[in-house]
C-alpha cells in the first residue's frame, strides 16, 4: 500500500478470544482491516488492532490503569528487624494476555445483563 512506516499489532488486539498462536487467526497473505489507534512518531512505527472500537476502549482503560500503578511506588513496611522492606503491591501488574482476558469476561458479563 506504500506505507513507508510500521503497523505493529499485538496479538490481544487481534480477537476477542484468547490467541496464543496467531497463525490460529492470521496466515500469511491474508487480508485483514486493521484500525490505526497509535503513532509513535519517534520509533516511526503505528499501533493497530482488529477488535471493535467498544473492546480496543476497554483495553486503553484497563492500560492506562495499569501503567498507572506501575508508576506508583512499591508499598513499604518494616520487618521485625527495623529495616525497611518493600513489599510487592497485592495488585501487581498483569501481563497483557491476562488484562485482555479479563476485559473480555467483563465485556461479555456486560452484554448477558443486556
Amino acid at each position: 500500500v506504500g506505507c513507508k512506516i510500521n503497523l505493529l499489532l499485538h496479538k490481544s488486539r487481534i480477537s476477542n478470544l484468547k490467541v496464543e498462536n496467531i497463525g490460529d487467526f492470521i496466515k500469511v497473505g491474508d487480508k485483514v482491516n486493521v484500525r490505526v489507534i497509535s503513532k509513535d512518531e519517534e520509533m516511526k512505527n503505528l499501533g493497530g488492532s482488529m477488535l471493535d472500537l467498544d473492546a480496543d476502549k476497554y483495553l486503553n482503560k484497563r492500560q492506562k490503569k495499569s501503567e498507572k500503578k506501575k508508576l506508583q511506588s512499591p508499598k513499604k513496611s518494616r520487618d521485625t528487624t527495623s529495616e525497611i522492606v518493600e513489599k510487592p503491591d497485592a495488585d501487581a501488574e498483569k501481563p497483557d494476555a491476562e488484562i485482555f482476558d479479563d476485559a473480555m469476561r467483563d465485556l461479555g458479563d456486560i452484554f448477558k445483563e443486556e
